[in-house]
Parts: C-alpha cells; structure tokens; sequence
C-alpha cells in the first residue's frame, strides 16, 4: 500500500514537473530579454511603444536602451537601427521601427 502511494507520489510529480519545464522553457527565453528597444525619452513613438507594452503587460519582456547614452548608439548602429524606436532580436539581429503591438513585434523581429 505505501510503495503505491509512493509511485502514485513520484508519478504526479513527474508529470507536473514535466509541464512546468515545457511552460517555462519556453517563456524563459524571453525572460533573458533577447528583445531590446532603443530609444529617447523625448521621442513620443518611443513613449507611444512602450505605453503600448505596458498595457500588454509585455515590457517585462524587453531591455530599454537610451540612446541619450553614449555606449547604446554602436549597438543601435549594429542592429541596423536608423531611427527610435528601434526594437531589436539581440540573437537574431534583425530589427523592426517604430511603434507596435507585441504580436506585430513577434511576427516581425522573433
């Protein structure tokens, strides 16, 4: 009776544990913040972006760069950005600007 409930125990911890590794592997990617916006705090489609974000509750999702500071603008250069916003795939490199939804940024950048 008790090795039952031992492999019953063993049995649902696998399994939730099996789930919670295929949720999480895939969220976690974008918890390292591979996706960068890069940007100015005057620039209103930069502001506009990120209030669009935040309403998605997907800015957790991003790095901010300012590019007020110096050592953002050669990473901005790199990934081909030309004006703000600029988001960017740090693995991948590709790049997308202006203002969008986080599934127009997925769709274009991922």
């Amino acid at each position: 009776m008790q090795s039952e409930f031992v492999i019953g125990f063993v049995a649902t911890f696998s399994i939730i544990l099996g789930i919670k590794l295929m949720y999480f592997t895939d969220t976690e990617k974008f918890r390292q913040r591979k996706l960068t916006i890069f940007g100015t705090k005057d620039c209103e489609y930069t502001q506009e972006l990120i209030e669009t974000l935040s309403k998605e509750g997907k800015m957790n999702d991003f790095e901010y760069k300012d590019l007020d500071h110096e050592e953002n603008i050669e990473v901005f250069k790199e990934v081909g950005g030309e004006s703000t916003p600029c988001i960017a795939n740090m693995e991948t490199k590709k790049a997308m600007e202006g203002a969008a939804s986080y599934k127009k940024i997925l769709e274009e950048i991922d």
